[in-house]
């Protein structure tokens, strides 16, 4: 049988109980739901501190802790990380559980984390449309062709190779986004320069020696003129930070004029002693005329200057191979490559 002062000391207790209760149901399960336009949560409770998120109104966050005017929060990102952040006081309105429902709201730790946590949700994109203006260069072979006819029993050769060093010229595009991560673009590329002529090799045997070929080689003004219309879709897979890599693929038009070789003239000279030699001359051109649909793959960098600029550059291949008549000998195709590889560079406005 409990004493009269064992009995005082167990009131006591549950007097005081009763009194903290509240405050630890609190603490446990505070919430709070955002009320403002442009509330943010930053790194640090701290107006200076980097924003990771802007939750839109009618949010709820778990409460963890409280530093000052700041509510200390965990959410899940986009991406499915748990992040802890700061929110302030002015942004949110507390929430209250009846205090008769207590005993039925008793999650396991886990759904808590689940319910607390604010859900995925798209990004608010406020530039959806840009336009792009910058400049190329590209690289690949546009042809090689070899040519053979007897000559001393024997094969004369000759062969016609056409690769390019770099060319270059101006891009302009557009783009805009059909939803958060993909973007349908428009481009059109103008190639204004040439740094290398083709080339034309003629190798011819001896008429006195077997197997005794002797060559000669020029330089021609075969200057490929290329004008390409693409479309595509662009994949950003991440689309906050200052670098925002994507990828995309799509088509292209391609209208090209290239001056072939039509015909020239070559020389055998032999010398006493079995030995000859050949040359190149008289070299004519005809301008040739035509076009191919081709598809490409590329992928490329945005760096963002500003909210309304970025700077891009990207990689880009073309494949796009078209047949056509070889003039210089009719009989045969010559199959002419129009694709090849193309690197980007330039700025976008965004709006």
């Amino acid at each position: 049988m409990k004493t009269k002062s064992e009995h005082n000391h167990f009131i006591c207790i549950f007097i005081i109980a009763l009194f903290l209760l509240p405050t630890f149901v609190d603490a446990e399960e505070q919430e709070i739901r955002v009320v403002t336009g442009n509330a943010s949560i930053r790194l640090k409770p701290d107006t200076e501190s980097e924003i990771i998120e802007t939750p839109p109104i009618g949010t709820v966050f778990g409460v963890e802790n409280k530093v000052g005017e700041w509510y200390e929060i965990k959410f899940r990102s986009r991406v499915g990380m748990i992040i802890i952040g700061y929110i302030h006081e002015k942004d949110v309105e507390e929430m209250k559980i009846e205090e008769e429902a207590i005993e039925e709201i008793k999650p396991e730790p886990e759904k808590v984390a689940e319910v607390r946590s604010s859900p995925p949700r798209p990004i608010d994109r406020k530039k959806m449309i840009h336009i792009k203006v910058g400049g190329l260069s590209s690289f690949g072979k546009v042809y090689d062709h070899e040519h053979s006819i007897p000559l001393f029993e024997e094969r004369l050769i000759i062969t016609n190779i056409y690769e390019t060093s770099p060319a270059f010229g101006v891009n302009l595009g557009a783009g805009v986004f059909i939803n958060t991560a993909f973007e349908v673009t428009a481009n059109i590329d103008l190639f204004f320069s040439q740094t290398d002529p083709g080339k034309l090799r003629i190798d011819v045997p001896n008429p006195n020696i077997f197997y005794d070929h002797k060559s000669d080689e020029s330089k021609t003004d075969l200057s490929p003129r290329k004008t390409r219309i693409g479309f595509g879709i662009n994949f950003h897979p991440i689309m906050d930070g200052m670098i925002r890599p994507y990828i995309g693929a799509g088509g292209n038009y391609i209208h090209s004029k290239i001056d072939l070789v039509t015909g020239f003239s070559w020389t055998l000279t032999e010398y006493q002693d079995g030995r000859h030699s050949v040359e190149l001359t008289n070299f004519k051109y005809e301008e040739t005329s035509f076009s191919k649909f081709g598809f490409n793959l590329g992928a490329g960098i945005n760096l963002e200057v500003t909210d309304n600029m970025v700077i891009f550059g990207e990689g880009n291949y073309a494949i796009a191979k078209a047949d056509i008549m070889y003039p210089l000998y009719e009989s045969d195709r010559l199959e002419v490559n129009l694709g090849g590889f193309v690197f980007y560079t330039g700025v976008k406005f965004l709006f």
